[in-house]
């Protein structure tokens, strides 16, 4: 059976399963769609697409507070993310690439193999 927590990333909310109880509790709502998720030793990264107003990655700390909100830009068409080496990767499916951002600073950059 499973005992700790399950993330959870829908289209109205993102929060935090518990399996015993079954009960969810909400950290983050209103940001748009929320997809990918990925996580470090310290922290949760969550992907949300707002529509028109542009795509941002949410940065939680260990007790589930929002620390950071960082701007990916708009129509990316942002779908998963992955936490890897101090680098943050988000699959842009619109510009058939990957995009390589440091969550800290914000700078990005575009890996395009087409």
């Amino acid at each position: 059976m499973i005992r700790f927590p399950i993330l959870v990333a829908g289209p109205a909310y993102f929060g935090i399963l518990d399996p015993l109880s079954g009960r969810v509790g909400v950290l983050d709502a209103g940001a748009g769609d929320y997809y990918g998720i990925s996580w470090s030793e310290r922290e949760i990264f969550l992907l949300a697409r707002n529509g028109g107003r542009g795509e941002t990655i949410r940065v939680f700390d260990d007790l589930g507070r929002l620390t950071a909100s960082v701007e990916i830009g708009r129509h990316i068409d942002g779908h998963q993310i992955l936490f890897h080496g101090q680098s943050l990767f988000v699959t842009a499916t619109r510009e058939n690439a990957l995009i390589r951002l440091n969550p800290e600073t914000g700078a990005q950059s575009l890996w395009n193999w087409t």
